[in-house]
């Protein structure tokens, strides 16, 4: 979901939603960090905390760039795309971090009425090739073969 955020072909309730650029950049850079913090060893507990964090942040970005054209209370395509993003992360981290929870204290800041966001289910998040488990796992596998083909290398001794 966070992938097609930055892209700008994520789909919302038939609607691809458009983000605001501050929040796609943010979110790109927070992508990329993930994944570089997989390569490097970061444990996915870390690496997913740190995720969740820089998540929250360009959800946050979003919601100020949709207040400038907001009808109302009701989030935009956007704000609720960013909102289903960070439900998905939290079902698949499995982490016992809960999205309920920052998005009542996050609603509170923001003055949107809880009950003016009704939660839909999680989108894309059966597809396995979107799982967080399955980039780490292909990341550190790579960055495990690289570290060792670096070594083998090292340790040629001049043999051609």
């Amino acid at each position: 979901m966070a992938y097609s955020f930055v892209k700008g072909v994520g789909s919302w309730q038939g609607v691809t939603v458009e983000g605001a650029q501050s929040a796609k950049m943010f979110l790109q850079a927070a992508l990329n960090e993930q994944t570089q913090n997989f390569a490097n060893g970061m444990s996915l507990n870390e690496a997913n905390e740190r995720f969740r964090l820089h998540l929250g942040i360009a959800c946050g970005q979003q919601v100020g760039e949709s207040s400038a054209y907001r009808v109302g209370v009701i989030p935009t395509k956007p704000e609720q795309y960013c909102f289903e993003m960070l439900k998905a992360f939290d079902a698949e981290a499995n982490d016992q971090k809960n999205f309920a929870q920052w998005f009542i204290d996050y609603v509170r800041g923001t003055g949107i009425p809880l009950e003016s966001y009704v939660p839909y289910g999680i989108i894309e998040l059966v597809d396995s090739k979107n799982s967080i488990g399955e980039k780490w796992r292909a990341v550190t596998e790579d960055a495990s073969c690289a570290r060792w083909w670096i070594q083998a290398n090292e340790n040629m001794c001049g043999i051609p």
